[in-house]
Formats: C-alpha cells, structure tokens, sequence
C-alpha cells in the first residue's frame, strides 16, 4: 500500500512538473511573438511584466504543488 502511494505521489509530481514545464514554454513563446509584433517600447514593457507575472505564477505553482 505504502508503495502504490508513493508511486502515485511520484506519478502526481512527475505530471504537474510536466503541465508546469509546458505552460511555461507555451506562455514564453506566446509573449515572444506578442512582443516581436509589438511596436511601441510601452507596450513591450508591459508585456514583458506579464511574463515575469505568469513566471513567477508557474514557480509559486510547483512549489506549493511541492509541498502538498
């Protein structure tokens, strides 16, 4: 019994890392091409605080994910 926990749990970690990682790069390459197609400096900041947003939202994310 204990094994099959700790397989799950394993299991659960493994995925979240996964769903993690890959919101990470989907929001990534959406900004890069939200930025490259943006011409104005102003909006390029804002855009880059989003990400820096959402990043920080991804790593708070897998380190309660962690702890749980």
């Amino acid at each position: 019994m204990e094994a099959k926990e700790q397989i799950s749990g394993d299991w659960v970690r493994n995925e979240l890392m996964v769903s993690a990682n890959a919101y990470q790069a989907f929001t990534r390459q959406v900004w890069e091409a939200i930025i490259e197609h943006s011409k104005r400096s102003d909006l390029h900041w804002v855009h880059e605080a989003t990400q820096v947003a959402q990043m920080h939202d991804a790593v708070a994310f897998l380190s309660e994910a962690n702890l749980a």
